[in-house]
């Protein structure tokens, strides 16, 4: 009798540490399928841009050298995932002849509404098959965000002290599972199926990733001990998110840039959390929300408030989202153009438009860049839904996270009850001396990098080359409105215009809002149908 074989599907946890999947099957023994599943609806550049893409396969190329390590090896099958997951639960696939699993294991997937309808499906699959499926809770979150959300009574926490108290409630993160020493050989007959090229995906290769950034569980866990070692501990205890730099591009990043790794699962958030409180108990350190402990707490009450709001946390307007009447590019040929302009990073304004190239290019872009670029697509002067440039971000970073990304942005646009107060609009020409984008660039070297047709100005100009005089531009080679775009809009007059709309459209909000019955008032009874 053959002995039973136990697919592990990997998806976001591409890691042999804290793996509760792998490490479950390793106990069964028999044979394992380690298989990731290329599907090529998401192969395709206008869903997931090239950087992310690439980091993708660079991780997957790991997991596979890791996994022969451990005489196991990872099988890459391109194809529609669920048709290629049932045709291996019935012995049916074309990719991998005669190969046929008894049971199926992966990381439960708990928020993205797309891939909670798709897991239940393939496990209806699995079970009409008469193969065995299980989700298995994993390290994707420090907590279960039913737990957040039961210790929050119900309601999702949207400040940072309510986090803070929920996790107290909740107590110690469940340690980090190690990596199996030795894995269950393959299937018998397993085809040579190795990592495909970005090439071969149909993508032109981008040029070099920000920060030397490679994906995979190695590049990630080297990135999280060297953050952690960083000046013997101390700049990670010491690290507060506001004060770290916007227009840092080369390779020393004044933040981690750790997300993209938790985002795929290169680096498990509970093992992020326990080497941070390795290095926190060696002296005092900041506290949530700027600290580290604070930034992964940030993604706990995203995910917490993505289970809790499922879709609509998506959509606008919704009941999480208030609503504004953002011009629609649908319908509305100029407010398509000033779209394009702004994702194509040609808006005239070049802080505005370098972070914007940079996210095309590297798929990074610093925290408070990607406010800049929120506000100003939104409240600040574009007045654009924000679901376009959650849309782009989405293709676009590294680090593209569902429930983050539809929390920040919910957050910028100023229409969720977690943003700051719609009137705060940042500037897209920063000051270099004090700004609360924290640029310090007064030589224009992030400008000159990302936005080279204005290399030649003098710096002072670079950031605002409108008002560079004639003379200058000219022998900077510089024609506004030709070789650079003339802004889009004057940002002085349209961030009050725009104040005024939202302020407008929240008063109306608020006067449309059904009110409560008085107290004491008799309760409507519903008519019998």
């Amino acid at each position: 009798m053959a002995p039973k074989t136990t697919a592990v599907w990997f998806r976001k946890c591409l890691r042999l540490h804290d793996n509760a999947p792998l490490v479950e099957a390793a106990k069964r023994g028999g044979r394992l399928l380690p298989i990731f599943v290329l599907d090529p609806h998401f192969a395709r550049p206008e869903f997931v841009g090239a950087p992310r893409y690439r980091f993708l396969l660079e991780s997957l190329a790991d997991l596979d050298a890791s996994l022969r390590k451990r005489g196991s090896r990872l099988c890459v099958v391109r194809g529609e995932t669920e048709a290629t997951l049932d045709g291996l639960f019935a012995g049916a696939c074309d990719a991998l002849p005669g190969v046929k699993v008894d049971a199926i294991l992966w990381e439960e997937e708990l928020v993205e509404p797309w891939g909670v309808a798709r897991d239940a499906r393939v496990a209806a699959a699995a079970k009409a098959r008469g193969v065995a499926a299980s989700a298995v809770a994993g390290g994707h979150l420090l907590f279960d965000p039913r737990e957040v959300l039961g210790a929050c009574g119900g309601k999702a926490p949207t400040t940072m002290p309510a986090m803070v108290k929920a996790a107290a409630a909740l107590g110690a993160v469940p340690a980090p599972l190690d990596p199996p020493a030795t894995l269950p050989p393959p299937p018998d007959g397993l085809p040579d199926s190795s990592v495909p090229t970005l090439e071969a995906m149909g993508y032109e290769a981008p040029p070099a990733a920000a920060f030397g950034v490679a994906g995979g569980e190695s590049a990630g866990l080297a990135r999280l001990e060297a953050a952690l070692a960083r000046d013997g501990g101390k700049w990670a205890r010491a690290f507060e998110k506001p004060k770290t730099k916007s227009t840092k591009f080369d390779v020393d990043p004044s933040t981690t840039v750790l997300s993209p790794y938790l985002k795929f699962g290169c680096v498990s958030a509970r093992l992020f959390r326990a080497r941070l409180a390795d290095v926190y108990a060696g002296g005092s350190h900041a506290q949530p929300p700027t600290s580290l402990l604070g930034q992964l707490y940030f993604r706990e009450m995203a995910y917490a408030n993505a289970l809790k709001h499922g879709a609509a946390f998506a959509a606008s307007p919704s009941p999480v989202c208030a609503d504004i009447p953002w011009d629609d590019p649908a319908t509305d040929a100029a407010a398509a153009a000033r779209l394009r302009a702004w994702e194509a990073g040609e808006t005239g304004y070049p802080f505005v438009d370098a972070a914007m190239r940079q996210l095309r290019e590297t798929g990074w872009i610093h925290h408070l860049a990607r406010h800049a670029v929120a506000c100003f697509l939104t409240r600040g002067d574009l007045w654009l839904p924000w679901t376009e440039g959650a849309r782009v971000f989405d293709r676009d970073l590294l680090d593209a996270d569902w429930a983050v990304n539809n929390f920040n942005w919910l957050g910028l646009a100023g229409v969720a009850s977690w943003s700051p107060p719609f009137f705060r609009v940042y500037s897209p020409v920063p000051n270099h001396k004090q700004s609360s984008l924290n640029v310090d660039d007064a030589a224009g070297a992030y400008v000159d990098r990302f936005v080279p047709e204005l290399r030649k100005l003098p710096a002072k100009y670079k950031y605002a080359p409108w008002t560079a005089p004639a003379a200058v531009l000219a022998a900077a080679g510089v024609v506004l409105g030709d070789t650079y775009p003339r802004p889009l809009v004057d940002h002085k007059v349209q961030s009050k215009d725009n104040i005024a709309r939202f302020k407008e459209a929240q008063q109306r909000n608020r006067a449309n809002k059904p009110k409560p019955p008085p107290k004491g008032a008799p309760k409507t009874k519903k008519q019998k149908v």
